[in-house]
């Protein structure tokens, strides 16, 4: 027997568990601000009728989509390193540079190497993924739809679906702007990964690839914050 379709339920149940021990145990103001984002994904995916994106449509198909996760890692680093060295010239545009200015958003919880593995390295993008490229998507392109009283599909990429995806980028680096005060360049790299998180939303039409990506590179710099990675 196969492993169990990932699902909503699930997630929630598994998420509202893990943040409460974060909030009785550890990191506080980083506890709140997530559950806030999980009550607002729970009332969104609950109460929305035009949220159609599930953590996962199938289970046939997971070795392709680790494929692709693994080709859209690579493709997310050669471009941000090449936004970094266009942006500042005296900064270099490596692996480890990118991931070290990743791991600048990267909190150590109570100094527990484990903790954070498993807090920011794969269930808080589980939960930005779900939240900023699911629900606020969707939310988004529906309102500018029906705004513009046009339909604005995210079955494919159009013009308005580009519009759509800057919009979501810029919201979701302003979320990393205010509650991670990131400098410049790490909000830069920040924006460059939620335009490719949101098209593999649109590529798979369900959020589990964007979550494999998201999982990939915050444990990367996790791991290098820990001074686990050399290259």
């Amino acid at each position: 027997m196969g492993l169990p379709r990932l699902n909503n339920e699930m997630y929630f149940k598994a998420s509202v568990l893990f943040l409460l021990f974060l909030l009785l145990v550890f990191d506080r103001d980083m506890a709140l601000i997530y559950i806030l984002i999980l009550v607002g994904d729970f009332i969104w995916y609950r109460f929305d009728k035009n949220i159609t994106f599930p953590l996962e449509r199938r289970t046939d198909n997971r070795f392709s989509s680790l494929l692709e996760v693994g080709i859209a890692t690579a493709i997310f680093f050669i471009i941000s390193s090449a936004a970094v060295k266009l942006a500042a010239v005296d900064m270099s545009s490596s692996f480890q540079s990118i991931l070290s200015l990743l791991a600048t958003s990267t909190p150590i919880l109570a100094g527990n190497k484990m903790l954070t593995i498993i807090g920011w390295g794969i269930l808080i993008p589980i939960i930005e993924t779900s939240f900023f490229f699911g629900r606020v998507f969707e939310g988004i392109a529906t309102f500018a739809g029906n705004r513009f009283s046009t339909n604005i599909s995210l079955q494919k990429i159009t013009m308005a679906v580009i519009m759509v995806i800057l919009v979501i980028a810029s919201f979701f680096t302003l979320f990393h702007l205010t509650a991670k005060n990131l400098a410049s360049i790490p909000l830069l790299i920040t924006f460059i990964f939620a335009c490719m998180s949101c098209i593999l939303v649109i590529r798979n039409q369900h959020l589990r690839e964007a979550i494999l990506l998201h999982i990939t590179v915050n444990t990367l710099a996790v791991l290098n914050s820990f001074g686990m990675l050399s290259f």
